[in-house]
C-alpha cells in the first residue's frame, strides 16, 4: 500500500490514506492498529537482530580508580561494543582510558587505564598508571 506513495505524489498523505483501494474512507483506529503492527513487526526484528534496548544498556564496564596524588576515587566506563579494539595477534580486546580528576583538589593527574578482554568481552587483564584500583575486578555482562 505504501509503496505507491512517491516524492512526485502531488496528494498529500492524509488524502491517500483517507480511502481504501475500494473507494471507503478509512478510520482513525483502522490507522492507528496498521501503526501498531508495523511497530510491533519493527520491535520483534530489531529484538531478533539483538538491537534490543536491554543488550545496549548493559554493555558498559565500569571499574573505580584512585589517583596516587590526591587520593580522589573516579569512574572509567568503557562500552565495550565502541571502545574496544581488537589485538588480533594475542586474539583480545584492548582499550585504554586517560582519567582525569575534577580539580576539586587542585589536582589534574591524567591516570592511564588498561584494559583487556577477551573475545567474550570478559575482563582478562588490567593495568593502571599514576593510580590504583579501588574496586575487585569484574566480569563484563
Amino acid at each position: 500500500l505504501f509503496y505507491h506513495i512517491t516524492p512526485t505524489t502531488r496528494r498529500s498523505y492524509l488524502e491517500l490514506l483517507d480511502q481504501l483501494p475500494g473507494g471507503q474512507p478509512w478510520s482513525i483506529a483502522v490507522i492507528a492498529t496498521i501503526i501498531w503492527l508495523l511497530m510491533s513487526i519493527i520491535t520483534k526484528a530489531r529484538e531478533m537482530l539483538g538491537f534490543s534496548r536491554g543488550a545496549t544498556l548493559r554493555k558498559v564496564y565500569e571499574t573505580r580508580v584512585r589517583c596516587r596524588r590526591c587520593g580522589e576515587e573516579l569512574t572509567a566506563q568503557v562500552n565495550l561494543l565502541n571502545d574496544l579494539s581488537i589485538d588480533y595477534e594475542r586474539d583480545v580486546y584492548t582499550v585504554r582510558k586517560l582519567i582525569v580528576g575534577s580539580g576539586a583538589n587542585r589536582c589534574f593527574q591524567a591516570i592511564e587505564v588498561r584494559l583487556t578482554f577477551n573475545k567474550n568481552r570478559q575482563l582478562i587483564e588490567r593495568w593502571i598508571a599514576d593510580g590504583e584500583f579501588v574496586d575487585e575486578p569484574e566480569a563484563a555482562e
